[in-house]
């Protein structure tokens, strides 16, 4: 809300284009607790047009940007920006591809030398450029809108999709055939298995991620330039053009992603869990340093348990409702023809027990953390009181030696007074024999 007011997004507009205070949008539609909300932010430009509805500094290379609000539930609004790339930019993704590399060696331990290929040189290289884009765009968000994965999540990795067209050869084909060296393995859009397809998005592909780490949540959206939308389908969004497609992209699939946001954000969620879990086990050393740890771990885990719960029951309760989630799609996949089998899910069908799935697995997930830090916790003050008692039972004695002490001194002093005072045995006769 305060990268809204910041960038300017707080306020109301009149003109040629009008502009909604999105900060309010924000507020109303989750106050209003009524399920699916969705506003468009409209063109985002640096310079400002006639046509841009709001102006950004943007990521170096893209051109400009779509955006959109949905609110999927009171709890959770998702901001999605669809960044648009110059010619240029574009056209320097071939320049990995068309790069002449050699062969070379690395030394791997002791008894194992790699060969590195020009065609893995090629791939790592290419994956790279991609990872850089994605990053750029992830760091806009960090700068500009942080939202919980930036700021409470911590994640490297925001989720994404990236629409790829190719000019020659058509991607998510089968890869009996294919050399290894086949370019489009080289892009990653080889091979027709995670691959999902819709009749209303001709000619185009989706692929789940399998990978982890930078790759774990970026969709692809991919097809041959061809061979996607027909030219009489695309007049009314600005034809077959790269402003065409990103006007029709954002509304057919834009709820979509932001379906796939929120289930990332349960995993994420359940992440972030894990890792104040591992930190809340009892560490060692120092009493007074352990507790001050699992109080610090304790204050994190009622700041993210708070949203996590939030979260996971207002997607459980969605998910529960067939017709509640598949509002989220304009339209839906189904698996890759080739890959078809009689009865299977359609996305919407796999997306929705998925979440339903993880949205439980975080509520359990939650509830396991604060047993553990409860433990622990536990543990910790026994420990402090048992090292509390030692030190008041060692005081005890302390004060029970300085009481014996204490009357010790007076009983000396009274009897080395007395004796004294008494006659020796030598006076005592001398005496005697005078009188």
């Amino acid at each position: 809300m305060n990268g809204l007011r910041r960038l300017g997004w707080a306020s109301d507009r009149e003109g040629p284009v009008s502009q909604v205070n999105l900060a309010s949008w924000v507020a109303n539609s989750r106050a209003a607790a009524i399920g699916l909300s969705w506003t468009t932010i409209g063109t985002i430009t640096e310079q400002g047009s006639r046509f841009s509805t709001r102006r950004a500094i943007l990521p170096e290379g893209v051109d400009y940007a779509l955006g959109s609000l949905s609110t999927l539930t009171p709890s959770l609004t998702v901001l999605e920006i669809q960044f648009v790339l110059k010619d240029e930019v574009v056209r320097a993704f071939d320049a990995p591809l068309q790069h002449t590399y050699e062969t070379y060696s690395e030394e791997r331990g002791s008894s194992f030398t790699a060969y590195i290929t020009p065609g893995q040189q090629k791939q790592d290289a290419m994956l790279a450029a991609r990872r850089g884009m994605r990053k750029a765009c992830g760091d806009w968000f960090r700068s500009n809108l942080p939202g919980v994965f930036s700021l409470e999540l911590r994640e490297d990795t925001l989720p994404s999709c990236e629409f790829i067209t190719t000019r020659v050869a058509a991607p998510f084909m089968k890869t009996q055939h294919m050399s290894f060296d086949y370019y489009m393995w080289r892009l990653g859009l080889a091979g027709d298995w995670d691959v999902w397809q819709s009749d209303k998005l001709p000619g185009l592909g989706l692929r789940l991620p399998r990978g982890q780490g930078d790759d774990a949540f970026a969709l692809v959206l991919a097809g041959r330039f061809d061979s996607i939308f027909p030219e009489d389908a695309m007049e009314s969004w600005g034809g077959r053009t790269r402003e065409g497609f990103a006007n029709r992209l954002e509304i057919e699939i834009g709820r979509m992603i932001a379906a796939w946001a929120a289930r990332t954000a349960l995993i994420a969620y359940q992440k972030r869990l894990t890792e104040i879990r591992d930190r809340a086990t009892l560490p060692q050393g120092k009493t007074r340093a352990a507790i001050q740890a699992l109080d610090s771990v304790q204050k994190e885990l009622l700041h993210t348990s708070a949203d996590a719960q939030r979260v996971s029951r207002d997607m459980a309760a969605m998910a529960e409702n067939e017709r509640s989630y598949s509002r989220l799609f304009e339209i839906d996949f189904q698996p890759l023809a080739a890959n078809r089998q009689d009865n299977e899910p359609s996305l919407i069908q796999v997306m929705q027990g998925d979440t339903l799935r993880r949205s439980h697995a975080l509520s359990e997930a939650e509830q396991h953390v604060r047993e553990v830090l409860l433990t622990s916790s536990n543990l910790a003050s026994t420990t402090a009181n048992l090292r509390l008692q030692r030190r008041i039972t060692a005081l005890t004695w302390v004060l029970l030696i300085l009481a014996i002490l204490a009357l010790l001194v007076p009983i000396y002093q009274f009897v080395h007074t007395d004796s004294e005072n008494s006659p020796s045995p030598s006076t005592a006769i001398t005496t005697t024999t005078h009188t």
